[in-house]
């Protein structure tokens, strides 16, 4: 989905909420991607969570949030993990910080508050910097730079409140997900959970109900296993030219394929009793699907390099190859 950051200015503006500067809207939308766009919309029909979403992330990353923090003696951390507390905490955050900056009562109430949530989302987002660093026989990056990583944990009042957006696991957690929008379809990939804690991904899609607004109540959703990730992975750096998953749901009643063509990838989603629901997947799309796979092969197994889980993958593709050629 395109982003005029110009133009949502003007949407922000008309709700009178806070309007932060072009290149800061641009960041929030490559961290959040269109649930931001759609909030606005969400927001003027009256719905809660949409109004405390857009608060909590716009109050979050305003240069006065900044300026309190550092008066107050406290780490002033990157938009990612601001965009993390205001997506987490609403405009809470940034309401018990104002109050504590201008009441200056260092053991009152909403200190204690801020920086206990300060320090909570610091350490979050600090964490798979570490883990990743000591895992894959590399160094971790300094603190400093391990602060300004994105936190990556889910939301505790999410938006959009469905799952028809975003992958989701047992205890309702939000995952980080990604989407591809074609004339007559859509598709939204996401981090997901199995029942048994393996990380994997969903591919959901759905088809168009209007110039530009997709019925995703409607969608087709495919939760792949842990053994289809490496070969998904393999089409997409092509190593292979299709990739086929078959016999997903309860009665074996959904498939996709990915297929290598020239200059963009398909994707084909189809269940018992729907047509085929196509999209194109232009290179630079290709690109954050193929991350969000790796991270959750590491995710799997943390003892592993990424480079050493492509070469994994890059092997089963050679198994599966020699297979064929056998018989």
């Amino acid at each position: 989905m395109a982003f005029n950051a110009i133009t949502y200015q003007q949407s922000i503006r008309a709700l009178a909420l806070p309007v932060p500067d072009p290149h800061i809207l641009s960041d929030i939308f490559a961290i959040e991607g269109d649930a931001m766009v759609r909030a606005v919309d969400a927001f003027n029909a009256g719905n809660e969570q949409a109004k405390n979403y857009l608060k909590g992330i716009l109050y979050a990353v305003m240069p006065a949030t900044r300026e309190r923090l550092a008066r107050r003696g406290l780490a002033v951390p990157g938009i990612g993990i601001l965009i993390s507390i205001g997506r987490h905490e609403g405009p809470g955050f940034s309401i018990k910080l104002k109050s504590w900056d201008e009441g200056g009562l260092d053991d009152g109430d909403d200190a204690r508050y801020v920086r206990r949530t300060l320090a909570r989302h610091l350490e979050r987002a600090a964490a798979p910097a570490m883990s990743a660093g000591r895992f894959s026989g590399r160094q971790a990056p300094p603190r400093d730079e391990a602060l300004q990583q994105v936190d990556p944990s889910p939301a505790e009042t999410p938006w959009p409140d469905d799952d028809s957006e975003t992958g989701s696991s047992p205890d309702g957690d939000r995952f980080k997900s990604f989407h591809v929008y074609g004339g007559k379809f859509a598709a939204c990939f996401s981090e997901d959970t199995t029942q048994r804690g393996i990380h994997t991904i969903r591919v959901e899609a759905t088809e168009a109900s209007g110039q530009r607004t997709y019925n995703w109540k409607n969608k087709v959703a495919i939760q792949l296993s842990q053994r289809e990730l490496p070969l998904m992975l393999a089409t997409l750096m092509l190593w292979t030219s299709r990739f086929e998953a078959r016999g997903h749901g309860q009665s074996n009643e959904k498939w996709m394929t990915l297929e290598a063509q020239p200059g963009k990838l398909y994707l084909s989603v189809q269940s018992k009793g729907t047509g085929a629901r196509g999209i194109a997947i232009a290179p630079g799309d290709a690109y954050p699907i193929t991350t969000m796979i790796v991270k959750q092969m590491l995710a799997n197994d943390p003892f592993l390099s990424a480079d050493l889980v492509f070469k994994l993958a890059k092997k089963q593709v050679e198994i599966m190859q020699h297979g064929q050629q056998q018989g």
